[in-house]
């Protein structure tokens, strides 16, 4: 868990000149650790401000030291870096290597073996992890179909609203039409009853006026029926005087009756003017309600918008859902490809690891041999330098002793054998997790008696 917590954040690399590596995740610090390429003096950082010493941090696997014939230590280093120190000719492959954390002993090309077992058990794991990884996106893509189905029934059922919406609003404009086409009947019936009402009350009207005019007619007949008595009989007067009076008298009681019959006819002929006010006002009462049956059309027609709006919108997440729909099928058939490749890769690598473990197997008992048969071998003279070893400050100086004998032929065939695989390996890794920036290179010249 330290591990993965660690490798989440992004480490830099810098060396003892300065230069600086990085940003690169922890596995990849391990990766170069194991590629001999930064050794003790080197110090990694998060944040560029804090410098740890890549020795102190365990997770970088750095606990091996090399020890010489005078008893100084070298180090510490990665155990896969002992094969380049064996090739290089550094170290012989007996060479006694101490465990930085417990103190314990061993020969290089034992931890150097050891080193590679536990590098191809790794392998093994991270295959393991691939398997798991291919299964989660298999989880995924079950994920993925079940709400794809869950998004169809969705979609099924906005359609079916969508169908039901289409029939109200059928109903709706079939109902209102037929409210229309009623209230348009009927405010022309009540227009023609109007109107005929309209043309009675002026008949009537007419006729009051033409009655009135022949009793002032006759009224006027008689006035100058009564002057011409007057005026023929004089000595009538007095008799014509009381007929004339009683006639005048008459005559006003039927001049009263032709004012009041005036009068009648003229309320009579107020009556259709207030009955065409009322009508008046119900033509206004039925423009108010057309009114409101228009503004009721607006509002209709305001729903109608809204709804296809809201249909427009529905058509538009379904196609995003379409459209999901295919780049999720996209998804699972490069998802499929990607685990049908990763399975014929699993296979090959254990075929690989299988024909790894045979060999280190045989690399294993031949390096036993030649050991053994090296240390029964007498020591020879050397044709290398005198070595000069550096010690530290807790050890005291020895004597510098000459290195050992050169190393067999068959020995240097194995290791180039071994060294070839543990190439492939770093290749395969790289392709793995590619560097965000070039790696450091690799340490060449670390022990003394290697210096150019």
């Amino acid at each position: 868990m330290e591990t993965e917590r660690m490798n989440v954040d992004r480490w830099y690399l810098r060396a003892p000149n300065g230069h600086e590596y990085g940003p690169v995740p922890f596995d990849r610090l391990r990766i170069w650790a194991a590629q001999n390429r930064f050794a003790a003096g080197y110090g990694i950082s998060r944040d560029r401000q804090e410098w740890q010493a890549v020795e102190t941090v365990p997770e970088l696997g750095m606990d091996w030291y090399v020890q010489s014939g005078s008893g100084a230590r070298f180090g510490p280093f990665h155990p896969l870096a002992l094969l380049d120190y064996v090739r290089e000719g550094a170290i012989p492959p007996d060479a006694v290597v101490l465990h930085k954390g417990n103190g314990g002993s061993a020969r290089a090309y034992q931890v150097l073996l050891e080193a590679v077992v536990d590098a191809i058990d790794q392998t093994a794991e991270e295959q393991a992890g691939l398997f798991e990884q291919i299964a989660l996106l298999q989880e995924q893509l079950e994920e993925q179909t079940r709400v794809r189905a869950e998004a169809e029934k969705e979609a099924e059922s906005l359609r079916k609203q969508i169908r039901e919406w289409a029939e109200r609003q059928e109903a709706w404009e079939a109902a209102l039409s037929r409210q229309r086409m009623e209230l348009e009947q009927a405010a022309a019936q009540e227009l023609e009853r109007l109107r005929a009402e309209t043309e009675r009350e002026s008949e009537k009207r007419r006729k009051a006026e033409a009655s009135a005019a022949d009793w002032e007619k006759r009224a006027r007949a008689a006035f100058e029926a009564a002057d011409k008595a007057v005026a023929e009989a004089e000595d009538r007067r007095r008799e014509l005087e009381r007929l004339l009076e009683q006639e005048r008298r008459e005559g006003q009681r039927r001049i009263e009756e032709l004012q009041a019959e005036m009068n009648r006819l003229r309320e009579a002929s107020e009556t259709p003017s207030r009955e065409l006010d009322r009508l008046q006002r119900e033509l206004e009462e039925h423009n108010r309600r057309w009114q409101e049956v228009q503004e009721e059309r607006v509002e209709w027609r305001r729903q109608r918008e809204a709804w296809e709006r809201r249909q427009q919108e529905n058509d538009a997440r379904f196609e995003k859902e379409k459209r999901q729909r295919r780049e999720a099928e996209a998804e699972r058939d490069a998802a499929r490809q990607a685990a049908a490749a990763a399975e014929t890769v699993a296979q090959n690598a254990f075929e690989r690891i299988r024909f790894l473990e045979a060999e280190l197997q045989s690399a294993h008992a031949r390096l036993e041999t030649l050991a053994q048969e090296q240390s029964r071998r007498p020591n020879g003279p050397t044709d290398q330098p005198p070595v000069e070893f550096e010690t530290t400050a807790e050890e005291t100086p020895s004597p510098p002793k000459t290195p050992p004998n050169a190393r067999p032929a068959s020995l240097i065939s194995l290791e180039a054998r071994a060294q070839a695989e543990l190439r492939a390996w770093r290749n395969r890794q790289k392709n793995a997790a590619p560097l965000e920036e070039k790696a450091p290179p690799k340490i060449t010249s670390w022990f003394p008696w290697r210096k150019p």
